[in-house]
This record gives C-alpha cells, sequence and structure tokens, in this order.
C-alpha cells in the first residue's frame, strides 16, 4: 500500500508490515509530521490507513514497480532486525 502526505509518499509492502504490525494488525507511523495508523489485514492481504482521529486515510494498492514509477523518492517502511 502507498500513502501521500503533504507531498511525502511511503510505501508499506505487506511482506514488511506482516513483521512490523501488533497483536491487532496495527502500526502507528508518522509521515510529514502527520500521525497514522496502518490496518493490515493478514487473511485478505490489504491494508488500510487511519489518520490520528480515526478518520480513513486515502491509500493506494498497488504492484512496487508501478508504485515507484510514478513516485520514485517514495520512503519504505523499515522494520527492525530481529
Amino acid at each position: 500500500m502507498g500513502i501521500e502526505v503533504g507531498g511525502v509518499y511511503k510505501a508499506y509492502p505487506f511482506s514488511l508490515l506482516a513483521r512490523a504490525v501488533d497483536a491487532q494488525g496495527e502500526l502507528r507511523d508518522t509521515v510529514a509530521g502527520r500521525r497514522l495508523r496502518i490496518r493490515y489485514d493478514r487473511a485478505h492481504s490489504t491494508a488500510e490507513a487511519f489518520d490520528d482521529q480515526g478518520r480513513p486515510w486515502p491509500g493506494t494498492m498497488a504492484y512496487w514497480f508501478v508504485w515507484v514509477a510514478f513516485h520514485p523518492r517514495t520512503e519504505v517502511l523499515s522494520t527492525p532486525q530481529r
């Protein structure tokens, strides 16, 4: 999933989300100063983003090669090494 916040783009590859989310399937992140909650559903291979007020934040599901072609300066979720 990819999102845009104030001209900053960030990608959340499902392979990384699967390792980064908590037991409820959620990840808290900050992009361009905006706090977001990313919800990942392993069973259905989907993700959603919400702002800190719980309102849906627009996200785009796309293959990486498509997303990065349109947004070459995309930040990518990183997860700590275990």
